[in-house]
């Protein structure tokens, strides 16, 4: 494995190698993302776009669904095939450095080739690890729960940004009395969902070493399991069963479009969901996540939503960076992305594309203007260890929900377990 920070000596030298390729001879990278058709199609005519302006250059694109994406990366960098540009999260960040898997960009920042100077430093600071920045955020988001305002209207509920959990139960059992459309608990995420249940409470999920949970007992989580059992006893939680039935990776599958439920939880970044909810002859809105009645900090956050990291080992570097530069401050590109990624970083290019939004986008870029209240930072990266800790959540929040083990065993169960995980 190459070290996290690829010298400025062996960049010189790869700059060098792309300077001295054959008159004419195509410059061939390689560009990976996961998501939709729609992130596909826009992504893939952006690169079109690219290479009308760059004729010197050819772009191979690759994309998957989110589900086996990262598994594929791993086998790619085993074998040292990684793509020279590939679509991140920075969950992932921390790991993909210390495997040096990733390109490290301070020169071509420096050098204004990859210009960052339009993008708020709290967003342009969540690609840099140990002082090295190692790609670009790709668009911002925050966790919110979508609704059908339809149902709500119907059973006579408000449903407001940041609602207290007393008041969502409330207004959950009253939609299921008049309505029938029970209330999804986490949507298949319960990771965000203790994440955000924890940082309401001052504490954050894990600890900066990342070598343990960032909360000193059990609480926390026997808390968010009590909440789901008792939503279960009561009736207006929806069962566990829909989430084995139905595949809810695909948004059409989700129980809020056919009205089984009448919310969901997810990012703003709410395309897709918006695009099923018009398909059914319905209406989305989204408000600011759930909060805890005694929560003593805002717990939701501004979270870069995607990012596109550079490749270690690609033999292209200074076009990575341009591409990078491109997909960051071009109007043009945006105006086809739209906001399907989140809202996008570079503040020029929000100006320039909500002159013109409506609908989705709309949507979108109100709710990122006005979440900012209910934020609080967000500055702890996620260890490595990250998706083993949510299959032991999800593990034992199916174990509360088919009545196996109570709130309080499965809490002390996790705290337990994943601490030791996290230590090894």
């Amino acid at each position: 494995d190459e070290p996290p920070a690829a010298s400025a000596e062996k960049n010189e030298a790869k700059t060098e190698a792309v300077t001295e390729a054959k008159e004419g001879e195509k410059k061939v990278i390689r560009v990976a993302w996961w998501g939709s058709q729609e992130r596909a199609d826009k992504t893939t005519k952006v690169c079109e776009m690219y290479m009308e302006e760059h004729p010197d250059v050819e772009i191979q694109v690759e994309f998957s669904d989110f589900s086996g994406y990262f598994d594929k990366l791993s086998v790619m960098a085993a074998g040292g095939t990684m793509p020279d540009i590939y679509q991140n999260t920075r969950e992932h960040l921390k790991e993909f450095a210390d495997k040096g898997l990733m390109l490290g960009l301070n020169q071509y920042i420096e050098s204004g080739a990859l210009d960052l100077s339009d993008v708020p430093e709290s967003i342009a600071s969540a690609t840099v690890f140990e002082g090295e920045n190692y790609g670009i955020v790709l668009g911002s988001n925050a966790p919110v729960m979508m609704y059908d305002p339809a149902i709500t209207e119907q059973a006579g509920v408000e449903i407001k940004d940041a609602m207290p959990w007393s008041e969502l139960v409330e207004a959950a059992k009253t939609i299921y009395e008049k309505t029938g459309a029970k209330m999804s608990f986490d949507s298949g995420d319960p990771g965000t969902s203790l994440l955000m249940l924890v940082r309401g409470k001052g504490y954050q999920m894990y600890s900066e070493d990342g070598n343990s949970l960032g909360f000193p007992d059990s609480s926390p989580v026997v808390e968010y399991f009590t909440r789901y059992r008792s939503g279960l006893d009561d009736g207006y939680i929806v069962n566990p069963e829909i989430y084995v039935e139905r595949d809810v990776t695909a948004a059409e599958q989700r129980p809020m479009i056919d009205g089984v439920c009448w919310n969901d939880f997810g990012f703003s970044n709410v395309q897709t969901p918006w695009n099923a909810m018009e398909a059914a002859g319905k209406t989305l809105k989204i408000v600011s996540f759930p909060t805890g009645d005694d929560d003593v900090v805002p717990c939701n956050y501004l979270r870069a939503a995607t990012l596109f990291n550079v490749s270690a080992k690609t033999e292209y570097p200074e076009v990575c960076a341009d591409f990078l530069n491109y997909f960051l401050n071009s109007v043009e590109a945006y105006k086809v992305l739209n906001v399907e990624r989140g809202i996008p970083v570079a503040q020029n290019v929000v100006k320039e594309i909500g002159k013109d939004a409506d609908g989705c986008q709309k949507l979108m870029l109100d709710f990122m203007t006005e979440v900012p209240k209910y934020c609080s930072s967000n500055d702890i990266l996620s260890p490595a260890a990250t998706p083993q800790v949510e299959d032991i959540l999800k593990s034992l929040l199916e174990q509360v929900g088919y009545g196996k083990v109570t709130p309080q065993e499965a809490g002390d169960q996790f705290f337990n377990q994943a601490n030791e995980l996290l230590a090894k």
